[in-house]
Parts: structure tokens; sequence; C-alpha cells
């Protein structure tokens, strides 16, 4: 009595295929999972560098919707919209009402981080990006009468050298 069908694959042949059949998988996760430490490696910098240049559009867009300078009295005199004081950047900006945003670097953490004052109280740091190894701003007079321009110059480096600059031009005073 023959009970074997003609296409069944003996017991032999069913343990080999299995065998070359989980070898191949063993080379395709081991294959996946270089890849992904290779690309892991590769977005650490990358990351880092866009992030970097996103804190540079957030102090654009800061700059460019504090362009209503609050009154320090009944005067005309107006107080800047840009300060550095300590290495911290404070820009006066607007929201739904006056807000103040405090850009600053926590030298030995490398840290840079921003705090917001509305009205009322002053918010807690709120970490903006990390391994950052030197935080730079300045601001720049240049006389072209009537006018006095002024231009606001930062520069973000990372612990590995990558250098992020942004450079915008400020209020006219007359």
């Amino acid at each position: 009595m023959n009970f074997r069908h003609s296409r069944a694959l003996t017991l032999i042949e069913m343990l080999v295929s299995l065998a070359l059949l989980s070898g191949l998988m063993l080379a395709v996760v081991s294959w996946t999972q270089a890849a992904a430490r290779s690309g892991a490696e590769l977005a650490g910098p990358h990351a880092w560098r866009s992030a970097a240049e996103r804190i540079i559009g957030l102090i654009h867009d800061d700059i460019q919707s504090g362009d209503w300078r609050p009154r320090v009295d009944d005067r005309t005199t107006r107080q800047p919209l840009v300060q550095l004081e300590n290495g911290e950047l404070t820009i006066r900006t607007r929201s739904a009402g006056e807000v103040v945003h405090r850009y600053q670097l926590d030298a030995p953490g490398g840290e840079l981080s921003l705090s917001s004052t509305d009205g009322s109280a002053r918010s807690a740091p709120r970490l903006l990006l990390q391994q950052v190894k030197e935080w730079t701003c300045a601001i720049e007079q240049i006389d072209e009468p009537p006018l006095v321009k002024r231009r606001l110059s930062i520069t973000i480096t990372g612990n590995d050298g990558t250098m992020i600059v942004g450079t915008f031009q400020l209020e006219d005073v007359a």
C-alpha cells in the first residue's frame, strides 16, 4: 500500500526546505537591522541641523510679528524689539497680546531653551535644542543717515562643529 501522494515531500525534503527558509529569513532580518542602524547614524546630524534651522525660523517669525514697539511711558520712547543681555536674546513679539520670548543657552548642559512672558507670568523654559556647544548673538549698528539700521546675527554651533547662522534686519530708527 502506497500512501504517498506524488507531489508530497518526504520528511528529509521538508526539513531541508525549512532550514533553507530559516537561513534566508535570518539574512533578511540582519540586513534590515544593519540598514536601520546606518539610517539612525545618518539621521542624527541631519535632525540636529534641521532643528537648529527651525529655531532660526522661529526667531525670524518672532521678529516679523513684533513690529508694533510698545511704549514705555506717555512720551514717544519705545522699548526695543530685540535686546541682548548676558547671552540671552529677548524679543518683544505678539501672539494674542504682548509676549516676550527669551532664548538662552544653558552652557554646562548645552541646551538651548525658550521661555515666554505674557502680561501675567513667565513660563517655564521649554527645551528647543540639545548638544549646543555655542550660542552667539550680536547686534550690529549700521549708520546710514537719516536712519540707523541694526542687524541681528545669530550663530548656533553644535558639539560636532556644525554651524547654523541667521542674520536679520531690525527696525530702522530715525
